[in-house]
Parts: structure tokens; sequence; C-alpha cells
């Protein structure tokens, strides 16, 4: 029995070290996928190592397209990037022995990003160092490559998109290449060693991940070594406000939720509103302002929430919930320059549309502020302040 607790034991830091380990350079942690790796000294600096673990993923020249552009990464740890600059140094050299004698490794080595939930998909750009200076024009072509995982690799985007999603780099294997790349909304620029115009435009990226991970990555035949990254968070006002109103939206869920039933009527004087008719007056309110400023049809008519004649908890929740979702959905169809563009609020207030929105808030902060004497007279906690 002892002898197979050992053995249980031994198995299990094998499959950690294989396909959890993680990995820390500096201040920032990583977590290998599909590849082994160290941190090392090399040309007197610590440095990220990694190479693709062949165990985890088999390579198989036969089924090119579907062994190759895979999530053979380290991914760094506790991050969720959608826009921004992602920049790092990286050096690439080819493997002695080269595994299964594959002939055609180019010293693959790149950045993954926008890497989904359990690497599903993503985004990624890398390179092929060795063709870089090739004497050949066709070879160095095919220096600079984008894909995206799982439905879009090198060879079903070469097939059908001859040279839209490769170009060419001054780059070699067996030196420092500084790759930055700069990523907006389906745009993407590269940049290769601190150029002052990008190298390589990836115009309407493919992948259906709009935010995640960012993972240093390499492929067949290669060693990498990776150092100084450094990411920078693009600021999308859009985006920003987006999370207010989430935040706003599940902060009322909660109040919905506190209410007992049997005050859904509640009016702390007979000229108030109810409970329920306060929750529905915000309702009507967010469909007004939220359709005055993005300029979307609003679909109810005025007052009709509030009008409403069934004011159960249900139903109540059910026509809050909805409204907040349409203030959401069409806020995130939004441009950062829309927000500034003007606006006649309700046919009588010259305004930006953020500033119209910012109101909208405002207006539905007030109302669920009020519900919280309500709740009290009912004899239940409000729900903790959501500042965050």
């Amino acid at each position: 029995m002892k002898n197979i607790l050992i053995i249980l034991i031994l198995l299990s830091l094998t499959i950690d070290n294989t396909y959890g380990q993680k990995l820390k350079l500096g201040e920032q942690e990583f977590e290998l996928k599909n590849v082994t790796g160290s941190i090392i000294e090399f040309q007197g600096e610590k440095v990220l190592k990694i190479e693709r673990d062949l165990n985890a993923i088999p390579f198989d020249e036969a089924r090119l397209e579907a062994t190759v552009d895979e999530p053979t990464f380290a991914r760094l740890a506790d991050l969720d990037f959608e826009n921004g600059t992602i920049e790092v140094k990286m050096y690439s050299q080819l493997q002695d022995p080269m595994p299964q004698d594959y002939q055609h490794a180019q010293g693959f080595i790149g950045v993954a990003f926008r890497v989904g939930e359990n690497e599903k998909a993503y985004e990624s750009i890398y390179l092929r160092p060795k063709v870089g200076r090739s004497d050949n024009q066709r070879s160095r072509n095919h220096t600079v490559q984008y894909y995206a995982y799982p439905d879009y690799k090198f060879e079903t985007l070469r097939k059908a998109h001859p040279g839209k999603y490769e170009t060419s780099a001054p780059v070699d294997i067996h030196e420092w290449i500084t790759m930055r790349i700069e990523v907006n909304g389906k745009k993407a620029e590269m940049f290769v060693n601190d150029a002052k115009y990008s190298t390589f435009v990836v115009d309407s990226m493919l992948s259906t991940s709009s935010h995640g991970g960012i993972g240093l990555y390499v492929d067949m035949g290669t060693i990498g070594y990776f150092k100084d990254l450094k990411v920078t968070s693009l600021q999308d006002p859009v985006n920003d406000i987006v999370k207010d109103w989430e935040r706003a939206k599940a902060y009322t869920k909660e109040y919905l939720d506190a209410m007992p039933e049997s005050s859904y009527g509640l009016k702390p004087t007979p000229e108030m509103r109810s409970f329920a008719e306060q929750m529905l007056h915000l309702t009507d309110a967010n469909y007004g302002f939220a359709s005055a400023a993005t300029g979307v049809e609003n679909p109810i008519g005025r007052g009709e929430s509030e009008n409403t004649a069934d004011k159960s908890k249900e139903n109540v929740t059910k026509l809050v919930m909805a409204g907040y979702d349409f203030v959401i959905d069409n806020i995130r169809k939004m441009t950062a320059d829309q927000l500034n563009e003007s606006v006649q609020l309700f046919g009588r207030f010259e305004m930006s549309k953020g500033t119209a929105l910012a109101k909208c808030f405002e207006h539905q902060t007030h109302h669920r502020g009020q519900t919280t004497v309500y709740l009290r007279l009912a004899g239940v906690k409000p729900p903790q302040e959501k500042l965050f």
C-alpha cells in the first residue's frame, strides 16, 4: 500500500510539471501550456526559456494543419487583455538535434493574445526568423504570420488569402528581436525592433475571442527565450461605461431579490410610489434616456413599465432586467467618438451622448437608493454597497 501511494504521488507531480507548471520571471508568473520551460541565466540576464512539448501535443508532418499553430505557449497569469499594447523581447534558435528530423523549422516564435478560457480560442502573431533575411524573396514574405485559433491556421489562411496574413521582416535567429503588437478592436499592428511604422497590419482579426490572456509562443523545432514583457491596456470609455451598467444591473437585482413578494406594493406614505413602481419607473427612464443617447428606437411606450398591471416580484424583476439589458446592449455598440456627439434629450436639453448616459445612470442610482428605505420598512437589511 505504501509503495502504491508513493507511485501515485510521483505520478501526480509528473503530471503537474508537464501540464500545469508555473514559472516566475521577476514579478510575472507564467503557466506552461503544452511547452516545457525554465527560468535560466542567458547572456547575463534571467530569461524564460520554452520549447514545444511533443508529449502534450504530438507533431505529424503529414498532418501539418492539425498539429501546428496549436496553444503551445507560456501564459501570463492573472491577466484579461482586450485592447492595448504588448511588447516583448525574444530570441529564437533551432533545436539540435531537431526532433523527428524536421527539415522545415524556421524558429517559430511570437505572441498569442486574447487567449480565451481553456485556450479554446485566441489570436496570434509569430515570426519565422530563419527566413527573415533569406536571399529568396518568396521565403522572406513568410517571415511574419498571423493566425486565429482554432479555425484559421496558417495553411488555411495561405490557401484562402495568399499574402494577406503574412509579410516580411528583417529578423534572424540567434538575435534579440523586439516585437510590439498594438491591438484595438478587430485591428492589430505589429512593430519590429522599435520601428516607427508597423511592419504588419491585420485589419480584421478572425478569432471568436474578444479578450483573454497573453501567451509567449513557440512551435516545432524552436528554443525560445523571452524577457522584458510589457502589457499596457488601452482605456476604452465605452467599455468602462458598460462595466458600470453591468455593476448597476447586478446591484439592482440584489434589491429586487431582497424585497419579499408581499412588500412589492409597500409605500412609505400614500402619495409615494410603491417599491415595484419605483423600480418600474427607473426602467421606463432607462429605456428613454438610452434610446435618446444611442439613437435606437425605444421598444416600449412612455410609462409602459410603471403602468403594467402585473406588479408581481417575478414580472417586475423580468421587466427591470430587460431595461438594463437594453441600455447595456446598445451602449456596447457605440464607439468612443459617438460619446462626444451632440444629442437633444427629450427635445429640450442639449448635451453629449456620453453626458446623457451619465444622467441616465444618475437617475437609476437615485431611484434604487430611495428603495433602501422601503427595504428597512419591510424589515429587510439592504444589500451591501457595490461601488466596484
